[in-house]
């Protein structure tokens, strides 16, 4: 079959991830990734080898912001704790996070704006960006501008319950992304529990925050509906990615719907359990291999 994909070839997807440590890049499938600049980041750890077959992998140990005056950045002793941000005391103490949230030390730090560090590897925008900044992470999209526009999915971290001094609350992003076109598609979200005598044994607990994923149309074109195909699928909205497909059909040629329908087939059987039997073994691991940092403040689904 022709790679079709060659849409891409003169102007190759970008993906942007901002506090990249220890993540995967499995989500990328192998067919796309000739096609695909990945831009990793993480100033508290080293971002993980993001495997083969891309077009171009940066990976920075850059602390990313709205502005480059010095700051302080806060390494905390669990390291994906580590922020810009002073932790709200309070906060910390409710779900009993004081270890996690001890202070090893502070450094001064000058840091990025996201379109210097594009600008400074010969980019100009970028089609997918996902932010995970411990409360950084609103200041950063607007530092970005109208250039946010360029950007077919964002996905960042927002909290109902603002942990860090000066986060936004979830509603204050949303409305922002609304007003540059993008609409809220998805929400994988995480529940907390208070500490109490029962923290243990208690079932329920308190939406706290999500990864937020936001779409956002563009043009009717063939690139774009095949960006926006190829991206939602990535992201596992494989749903909303087979309707746009279906929708625009009329835009693209045989071979790129071919090779777009390939990407948007419904997740097997198969699929759907080892996603869940992994979730129940990283609970029982968590469980049996007590230490310092157990997540005993999650609620496990």
């Amino acid at each position: 079959m022709d790679d079709s994909f060659d849409i891409f070839a003169d102007d190759p997807l970008v993906i942007v991830k901002l506090g990249a440590g220890g993540d995967s890049y499995k989500f990328v499938p192998p067919a796309i990734r000739p096609h695909t600049i990945l831009v990793c980041l993480d100033a508290a750890n080293a971002p993980q080898h993001a495997g083969e077959g891309f077009r171009k992998v940066v990976q920075l140990r850059d602390v990313v912001a709205e502005s480059t005056e010095p700051r302080q950045f806060i390494e905390r002793e669990w390291w994906a704790c580590s922020s810009l941000l002073e932790a709200d005391g309070d906060l910390v103490r409710k779900y009993g996070l004081s270890e996690y949230y001890t202070e090893k030390a502070r450094t001064v730090v000058r840091p990025s704006t996201l379109p210097d560090l594009l600008l400074a590897n010969g980019l100009q925008s970028f089609d997918l960006l996902i932010t995970d900044l411990e409360g950084s992470d609103f200041p950063v999209l607007k530092s970005c501008g109208k250039k946010i526009e360029s950007a077919t999915i964002v996905q960042s971290e927002l909290r109902f319950e603002p942990l860090y001094e000066g986060e936004p609350q979830f509603h204050e992003v949303a409305a922002y992304m609304a007003d540059h076109g993008f609409r809220l598609v998805e929400m994988h979200e995480e529940r907390w529990k208070p500490a109490s005598r029962n923290k243990s044994s208690v079932a329920d607990g308190v939406l706290v925050w999500a990864d937020c994923v936001f779409y956002r149309a563009g043009e009717v074109n063939p690139r774009q509906i095949a960006k926006s195909v190829v991206l939602l699928s990535m992201m596992g909205l494989r749903g909303l990615a087979a309707h746009i497909l279906e929708t625009h059909a009329s835009v693209l040629s045989a071979a790129l719907r071919a090779q777009l329908e390939s990407l948007t087939k419904p997740y097997g059987r198969a699929y759907r359990l080892r996603k869940k039997f992994r979730s129940m073994a990283s609970s029982i691991k968590r469980r049996v291999y007590r230490s310092r940092f157990n997540f005993d403040h999650l609620v496990q689904e």
